[in-house]
């Protein structure tokens, strides 16, 4: 079912051509594992892949971006961090260019990209909507917006599905083949969690590199009727 949901997202939430859209599947969030997650740029997007951050790397920099600025000792009240483990998160953070020092205050570096993604997170199931839903509920941690894809052959939606689905705020996909029906839309979140660090950090960077394969097979064409000559430096 994955080809399909992918090949059917910009026509399911009416994905403008200019934006690009980007897909994981199966990657490890904690301790869960969406069945898919797709990153749409509405804006510039990445072109230089991002280094990863631990979990307690992606919470101080969740809360640094929250509060804009604070200092090493709030920060380590707020998240009950050692001294040194602090100093470890910080300095690899410093390292990899994500906050800097002002005086003695926190910076999170801006990241115009990043401010630009909407992330939508998919579970897939055949038919077992309770356990999809439930799964998908945990996703609203670090996505946008959390959906369920059931197959339309072997689902029949009522009321009670339906209810359901709009109380826990994830949305329901039926799919019918290369098709995507939205029964439910899901509610739209605000997420800024350690979670949502990670994940925006990894589609950065397979952004990046969709982006660098793309050039590469749309400039091979051309090396390929260089005349010889032109080859030589």
């Amino acid at each position: 079912m994955i080809p399909y949901v992918a090949n059917a997202l910009r026509a399911t939430f009416s994905i403008a051509a200019k934006c690009d859209v980007t897909i994981m599947s199966h990657f490890t969030v904690g301790t869960i594992i969406p069945d898919l997650i797709a990153g749409v740029w509405h804006g510039s997007t990445p072109v230089h892949p991002m280094p990863r951050v631990s979990y307690v790397e992606a919470a101080v920099l969740s809360v640094v971006q929250a509060r804009g600025t604070m200092t090493v000792r709030d920060l380590n009240e707020h998240l009950n961090l050692t001294e040194s483990g602090a100093h470890r998160a910080l300095t690899s953070l410093e390292h990899k260019g994500a906050i800097h020092h002002l005086d003695d205050s926190l910076v999170a570096v801006e990241n115009n990209s990043l401010c630009n993604l909407r992330i939508l997170a998919f579970e897939l199931k055949m038919s077992r909507w309770r356990d999809a839903l439930r799964q998908a509920g945990r996703y609203r941690e670090f996505a946008h917006q959390s959906y369920v894809v059931l197959d339309a052959t072997q689902t029949r939606p009522t009321l009670q599905m339906l209810n359901a689905f709009d109380a826990a705020g994830v949305g329901l996909l039926l799919q019918y083949g290369g098709f995507s029906d939205q029964a439910v839309p899901a509610a739209q979140a605000c997420p800024a969690s350690a979670a949502t660090i990670q994940v925006s950090r990894a589609l950065a960077t397979r952004a990046a590199i969709d982006q660098r394969e793309l050039h590469s097979r749309e400039r091979a064409p051309l090396l390929e009727n260089l005349e010889p000559y032109a080859l030589v430096e």
